[in-house]
């Protein structure tokens, strides 16, 4: 049985072809669980209030946080955990980029966060940044501190706060904050748009100025236990976790922005001013 918080199966289907008995069977069976939540739509990242093909069939809500999605399964780990979702089938190509995508974060989206004071793991780490040029974390750190942001090219998160990536590189450096995004994709990285092109194209398109590397066998990431993308750690002048999770708190909407959490952190080290908040959830659900 699996020990993690996720599906083991999926279920798809064209409209009215059986998912809904086949649903009410396996819910049955004493070694399966299947959420009370049909149609989560999680991979096909299907809108809230849907109004195309097929809406009279859909809730009027739809799963599009990895946490909501994966609190789905929890309690449920001695079970085989399946999610019936029409949809998948009729927004294959979206929903198949999105399963190979998360499925190569399944290598380290579990692994336990390190707390507030932890030391800065696995430091002499040499990575591939998109330049070629070989990096490690001691090698980015500044007087200040460091600024390690877990990021990657298609998570719709990362792509939301990305235009607020170059501001962080500039403040972190005026800080003397030194800046890396790590992409800790595991597997099959060509085939889900997160190969090593991918990422100089990526950063092209955004007109990045900062180290862009690749976290070979997701190493970093299970150290840091970095279980979302981004998803930030910064660290002092003596190598310490000071401040952990999101950028601000509303990815979607940057002119709505009201708590700047990451920006205040950095100006507050930088300052040797006490950082007010310390901790948030790494994506701010909205």
């Amino acid at each position: 049985m699996q020990s993690h918080n996720k599906p083991d199966f999926l279920v798809v289907g064209s409209a009215k072809s059986g998912t809904t008995s086949l649903f009410n069977y396996l819910i049955q069976h004493s070694d399966i669980y299947i959420p009370a939540v049909k149609e989560c739509r999680f991979f096909s990242q299907m809108p809230k209030n849907y109004k195309g093909l097929g809406a009279e069939f859909f809730p009027n809500s739809g799963i599009t946080n990895e946490r909501d999605y994966f609190d789905l399964f929890s309690g449920h780990e001695d079970k085989v955990c399946g999610d019936i979702s029409n949809d998948y089938l009729y927004y294959y190509e979206k929903s198949i980029k999105n399963i190979l995508i998360f499925s190569s974060l399944f290598t380290f989206i579990f692994a336990e966060a390190i707390p507030l004071g932890s030391s800065i793991p696995l430091p002499e780490i040499k990575m591939e940044d998109i330049s070629g040029k070989k990096v490690s974390l001691n090698d980015v750190k500044m007087k200040n501190g460091l600024l390690v942001n877990f990021s990657c090219n298609t998570c719709p998160w990362v792509v939301a706060w990305q235009n607020r990536y170059n501001g962080l590189a500039k403040a972190s450096a005026e800080n003397n904050i030194g800046f890396i995004t790590i992409n800790p994709n595991a597997r099959d990285r060509e085939k889900i748009g997160e190969g090593l092109k991918d990422m100089q194209k990526f950063s092209k398109k955004y007109d990045h100025d900062f180290l862009y590397t690749v976290d070979e066998g997701s190493k970093l990431a299970t150290a840091f236990g970095a279980t979302q993308t981004p998803h930030i750690y910064l660290f002092d002048s003596k190598g310490k976790l000071v401040y952990r999770g999101a950028i601000d708190d509303n990815a979607y909407k940057p002119k709505k922005v009201k708590k700047t959490y990451l920006f205040d952190a950095i100006n507050a080290l930088g300052s040797s001013k006490t950082i007010n908040i310390a901790e948030t959830l790494s994506l701010i659900h909205i």
